[in-house]
């Protein structure tokens, strides 16, 4: 009886390691997929576009954020797409990446995951899986909880 319970709990063990996959593997697979859009905005761009933007409605938060990128799978092939949603869907947490939120609502899934360094937040990766447009976000600089506290509080006052 042990070996048949240890033998189904590995069998277990081992087919949810073989779905799930670790969201540097996701970008590894998107870079190779066809008809992607991505967009990437360096440091230089951003410290740009705040010398044209109304500061007053820029959150504090956005001086901790270097680089900008977006990835977006709506052009690709329909297997690309459902690939995409699925391995979205499956992404689990791991050392380096936690999962901060997931929200399923009706045909969409979102999940929102930051990195974390030494109590900062290096980057945060928002996930978007539909079956027509799936999409990655990512926000890479150092955020730390202070800098959220006070994203907090200018969108309670607002």
């Amino acid at each position: 009886m042990k070996k048949i319970l240890f033998i189904s709990f590995l069998t277990l063990f081992t087919a949810q390691n073989t779905t799930s996959q670790n969201l540097n593997e996701l970008l590894k697979k998107a870079s190779k997929i066809q008809n992607i859009e991505q967009v990437k905005v360096g440091s230089f761009l951003l410290s740009l576009s705040k010398m044209f933007a109304s500061t007053s409605n820029l959150p504090s938060i956005s001086n901790t954020i270097k680089n900008i990128e977006v990835i977006d799978f709506s052009s690709c092939n329909t297997k690309d797409k459902n690939e995409i949603t699925n391995d979205i869907k499956n992404i689990q947490s791991n050392l380096n990446q936690e999962v901060l939120i997931q929200v399923k609502d009706k045909g969409d899934f979102v999940k929102i995951m930051a990195q974390k360094n030494k109590g900062v937040i290096s980057e945060i990766t928002i996930l978007v899986a539909n079956d027509k447009s799936p999409s990655i976000i990512r926000l890479i600089g150092k955020i730390t909880q202070q800098d959220i506290d006070q994203l907090i509080q200018e969108y309670k006052q607002a």
